[in-house]
């Protein structure tokens, strides 16, 4: 608990390095206790002291009150579609059947990750490259980690996939994905990247080639194809990324896991998939309004498999391998109706930036989307935190580009 007092200290001297900071670790929330009888993590903790270092320097400052109506005013579009994404989750957690597992798992996925991206709101004059060179120095650190861990103890590693400090490959793509696209966004705008954007980028390719997972290397390829898409700057770059991903699936070609990649008799990932796919639908169809609450689809799961398929190739699952799935599922058509609103008032604030951020941020969140076909890139800690924080680069004010032919 002390580490929590250095985020506040930080947040007192200077509350961007504090906000890079959290950026830094969000992997921390693996870090878990509890505090009297509340659960809680290293990183809610650190985030909640930033929190009451900020508030201190601006009573300090006197400027608590000016601040914080201005950033609720630089919210824009974001305001009410996050506070129906507040206020669906808050209820599908009151009306769980676990209600104590739903709010926490409300207070980690919704407000805190609200709070972070508040915060980043406030300080949007100054804080993008505190925030970007955080992402990049924590996902370059845990794939570091990874990769050496893959080199020296791969007998050890799960299917011998790289999954570094996390419990599954998927989960160390589904972080670093959105942020290698972040990386190359901002590497490919300078004509001579600094190196350490080049390491970081580097860092992550190679770990993420290890982690073998499939959704991650469509969804990387995804985000640079928008790069290219929108953004003449970038475009040159496209052909060289796609030659590597042609090269990356030509060395998977005759692997265990991609024969097994279409096997829907055997056990393969999208057999089980399939199931736990259909296994959602049926709990989406019996709680269609507000859901089962959030962190309550695990023992819904366990309930509704065997009316699919008895016995199962899984009987615990977290979570349903799909962004719409996992939101439907726990919070029914009124969550997917706030995070549909929320994402379309992001792709609308991106593109009116018109600008290498715009750009870089619309290519983020479609690869974290694509990825989300398979995958659920949101309802985890650090993955919370990172959905706001690309919501909220959307609304910086820094000294970029202006709106030039280049971009979109």
């Amino acid at each position: 608990m002390g580490l929590a007092l250095v985020p506040f200290a930080i947040a007192l001297w200077r509350p961007t390095i504090a906000l890079g900071l959290l950026a830094a670790v969000l992997p921390m929330y693996l870090i878990r206790f509890s505090v009297g009888a509340i659960p809680t993590t290293l990183l809610e903790l650190g985030l909640y002291a930033a929190t009451l270092g900020i508030i201190a320097r601006l009573l300090h400052e006197r400027k608590l009150r000016a601040i914080i109506v201005q950033g609720w005013r630089a919210f824009g579009s974001y305001r009410w579609p996050m506070i129906v994404l507040l206020g669906s989750g808050l209820l599908s957690a009151v009306l769980s059947s676990d209600v104590r597992a739903g709010l926490g798992a409300w207070k980690a996925w919704y407000f805190d990750a609200a709070l972070f991206g508040f915060l980043v709101v406030l300080y949007r004059r100054h804080v993008w490259p505190w925030l970007i060179g955080g992402l990049a120095s924590g996902s370059s650190v845990i794939s570091l980690w990874g990769v050496w861990e893959y080199v020296a103890r791969h007998a050890q590693l799960q299917d011998g996939r790289l999954n570094s400090v996390f419990g599954t490959p998927n989960y160390h793509a589904l972080l670093t994905v959105p942020i290698i696209v972040l990386l190359l966004g901002l590497a490919f705008r300078e004509r001579r990247p600094r190196l350490w954007l080049v390491a970081a980028v580097a860092a992550n390719l190679l770990a993420l080639y290890f982690t073998f997972s499939y959704g991650g290397y469509v969804a990387l390829a995804s985000g640079v194809a928008v790069l290219g898409l929108f953004s003449r700057v970038y475009r040159k770059y496209v052909v060289i990324i796609a030659a590597l991903v042609v090269v990356v699936g030509f060395l998977q070609i005759g692997t265990d896991k991609f024969r097994r990649l279409g096997d829907f008799t055997g056990r393969s990932s999208a057999h089980v998939r399939v199931q736990i796919w259909q296994a959602s639908w049926r709990i989406i169809r019996e709680h269609p309004l507000v859901g089962i609450g959030p962190g309550n689809f695990e023992p819904a799961y366990r309930e509704a498999i065997p009316h699919i398929v008895f016995p199962p190739l899984e009987w615990l699952v977290a979570l349903p391998h799909s962004f719409p799935l996992a939101v439907a599922s726990q919070t029914g058509l009124v969550g997917v109706a706030a995070f549909v609103w929320l994402l379309a008032a992001f792709f609308r604030a991106a593109r009116q930036r018109r600008d290498w951020l715009g750009a870089t941020l619309t290519a983020a969140m479609v690869a974290l989307l694509v990825h989300g076909l398979v995958d659920t890139p949101y309802f985890k800690n650090d993955l919370a935190l990172l959905f706001f924080a690309l919501l909220s680069l959307s609304l910086i004010e820094a000294h970029l580009k202006q709106a030039s032919p280049d971009y979109f």
